[in-house]
């Protein structure tokens, strides 16, 4: 298992687990869409509808990795998915910008309980 995020707080809690880049949430989708281009299988029950507004700027996705599987097969439901997700962000990037530390904080703290919450389905 393996977690793709943008969020600073997901990197704390799962070190081990979490693949971590400073983007925006379309940086993260693109790098989700590669995974499963290259053989994962997307396992976030979190893709679309958890921000609060719609606006938050973190996203943080689960993919499964079978190391037989990398490279050589393509999950089509999961490239559905995450192509679904980012035509629905559209021409928006959600990015950093305009928010003060305490909501950023507070996005962080959102897209960490959305996960957490999904991590327990798979446990």
């Amino acid at each position: 298992m393996k977690i793709i995020t943008n969020n600073p707080l997901v990197l704390d809690e799962y070190a081990d687990k979490t693949e971590f880049e400073d983007i925006d949430v379309r940086g993260v989708l693109n790098k989700v869409q590669n995974h499963v281009h290259l053989g994962a299988e997307l396992m976030s029950c979190n893709l679309a509808g958890e921000q609060s507004s719609g606006e938050n700027p973190y996203k943080s996705l689960v993919l499964f990795e079978l190391e037989e599987h990398v490279g050589m097969t393509t999950d089509f439901y999961s490239l559905t998915l995450i192509e679904d997700a980012i035509k629905e962000l559209g021409d928006s990037a959600l990015g950093f910008d305009g928010y003060d530390d305490d909501a950023l904080k507070a996005f962080q703290l959102a897209d960490l309980g959305l996960l957490k919450g999904c991590l327990e389905k798979f446990d």
